[in-house]
């Protein structure tokens, strides 16, 4: 999902949007666009802590895998909208556009993102001191259900650490804790565009 500004004679009007791209030949072509009118809940006071998120993140590693990481504050201030990339071996591994907000029903910081491989991931957001961890429950691309508990934690002003942990796939077979990724921040948007 992505937000348009459009500015007529002064007045600004935002909009979500989604896509859905087809691939013809070596192009990506938008097959469709819906957009959507954003509502303000006045829901955004309740992000608030998570302020600290809002910015561009790239992994400064030298391995094999690399991330980065994108996030801005949705018009109106009621949500959060991000992107992620990690590439593995200089090739894409894993992206997905999550979308964070304020889950009055349940009183909870609660993200969705789907993922480029069609998979889709729900969380929610407790923090713990210092650090986030969020309860996050997928479906895979294949079908299959996986549960994890990721932990967003804070090293500095302009650095933090992301690790996937407990990860277990419906069946009850269980995944390993992925490494550690340490992000610094190298960029600070204000509101998606």
């Amino acid at each position: 999902m992505w937000v348009k500004t459009v500015t007529v004679q002064g007045t600004s009007v935002s909009f979500l949007y989604t896509n859905i791209n087809i691939r013809a030949g070596d192009q990506w072509l938008i097959a469709s666009r819906r957009h959507y009118q954003p509502l303000s809940t006045g829901s955004g006071e309740h992000l608030q802590p998570l302020k600290g998120l809002v910015g561009s993140w790239q992994d400064e590693s030298t391995n094999e895998k690399s991330g980065a990481a994108d996030f801005a504050w949705a018009p109106g201030g009621d949500a959060i909208f991000g992107h992620y990339a990690i590439r593995v071996d200089g090739k894409p591994a894993f992206q997905g556009n999550p979308s964070i907000d304020w889950d009055a029903a349940t009183a909870s910081i609660r993200s969705r993102s789907v993922e480029a491989d069609g998979s889709i991931s729900n969380g929610t957001w407790s923090q713990q001191g210092d650090f986030w961890v969020i309860a996050t429950n997928s479906t895979l691309a294949d079908g299959k259900k996986l549960t994890a508990t990721d932990v967003i934690t804070p090293t500095g002003p302009d650095s933090i650490t992301f690790q996937s942990k407990d990860r277990k796939l419906e069946g009850g077979a269980t995944l390993p804790n992925t490494g550690v990724i340490t992000l610094k921040r190298i960029g600070q948007p204000g509101t998606a565009q």
